[in-house]
């Protein structure tokens, strides 16, 4: 798959997934496969998801998206008080050689006591037995 330099590619690892209450706004985007983000861990705020940086991984799909679409998920995910929009290093699912590089929404708030998702799937763990 190739990409022009002007993409903008974002990686998405909770509800705006496939599925989840948030995907909509990601209807008329492209969708680019399935991916691994490295060095992150995932937690469990309620709601929602939120990664920082750490030892382990984070599931989740990668989308380009124009800047219209970046502006409305910036504010969705309340850049810069709750969340930063931070580039970071994808493996795709398809080839675990193939990176690509694109932006994340990374928690930049403390977070205690928060249930850890350790293999970092917000998907299946929603589908998990509590």
């Amino acid at each position: 798959m190739l990409f022009k330099n002007t993409d903008i590619k974002i990686f998405v690892y909770g509800t705006l997934r496939k599925g989840q209450c948030r995907n909509s706004i990601l209807s008329c985007c492209e969708f680019i496969g399935l991916g691994t983000l490295y060095h992150f861990v995932m937690y469990d705020l309620g709601e929602y998801p939120a990664i920082i940086p750490g030892n382990g991984k984070v599931k989740g799909e990668l989308y380009i998206v124009n800047r219209k679409i970046l502006k409305e998920l910036d504010y969705l995910e309340g850049v810069p008080f709750l969340f930063k929009r931070e580039k970071v290093s994808i493996s795709l699912l398809s080839s675990e050689y193939h990176q690509l590089e694109a932006y994340a929404y990374v928690y930049c708030n403390e977070i205690q006591n928060k249930p850890l998702i350790k293999h970092g799937d917000w998907i299946i763990y929603q589908n998990s037995p509590t």
